[in-house]
């Protein structure tokens, strides 16, 4: 019989096993280490709805990367890439966040501004191993973006900023308003 340790492993097979340690990673996913001298696995827990959802986001930010039992602090300053070509240029000084964002997209011609780059503000906790993002973009034409996620340091050193996004654009009338916002996620490569 398993106890509250069942989970779904890298293999995507159910196991049920006792972690000598366990690091949560997130409210479904976790690091566990069997014993202390053997090797750790991640694992999502069984019983989350969107447990699924939560294993395709380990393996797309895991991939083939080996799991490790220890976190690694993720430093958020440098230039990040998505999978659309945007570029995010950000500065971490203390908690406070600075920087540009360059759109490699736009819903009409000239919204983003000049050179499709807008200043960028936001807020990062760095503490412990957890590097947590938040900021926001106000684009030329009034709209603005809006990011929240989680900076990742794998162990073969690349980085990854894992957010979801929601943009607000302006509503011409209150009838408009429904069509508005838009949600997303994106991930982020660490480029320079």
């Amino acid at each position: 019989m398993c106890s509250s340790k069942q989970f779904v492993g890298r293999d995507c097979r159910r196991r049920c096993t006792q972690c000598y340690y366990t690091t949560l990673l997130s409210d479904s996913v976790f690091v566990c280490t069997k014993h202390p001298e053997e090797e750790s696995y991640i694992g999502i827990k069984m019983g989350d709805l969107k447990t699924e959802y939560h294993r395709q986001q380990l393996m797309a930010t895991v991939g083939d990367q080996p799991p490790t039992a220890e976190a690694i602090p993720c430093n958020v300053t440098g230039v990040w890439r998505n999978e659309l070509g945007s570029v995010l240029d950000i500065e971490a000084v203390g908690s406070e966040l600075r920087g540009r964002y360059q759109s490699a997209v736009e819903t009409a011609p000239g919204v983003t501004g000049p050179e499709h780059q807008a200043k960028l503000l936001g807020v990062t906790s760095n503490q412990g191993l957890q590097t947590s993002v938040a900021f926001s973009v106000l684009w030329e034409a009034g709209s603005c973006s809006s990011w929240v996620g989680q900076c990742f340091q794998l162990p073969d050193g690349k980085r990854v900023l894992k957010t979801v996004w929601m943009l607000r654009s302006v509503a011409s009338c209150l009838a408009d308003n429904w069509k508005s916002t838009r949600m997303g996620e994106d991930m982020f490569v660490f480029i320079s």
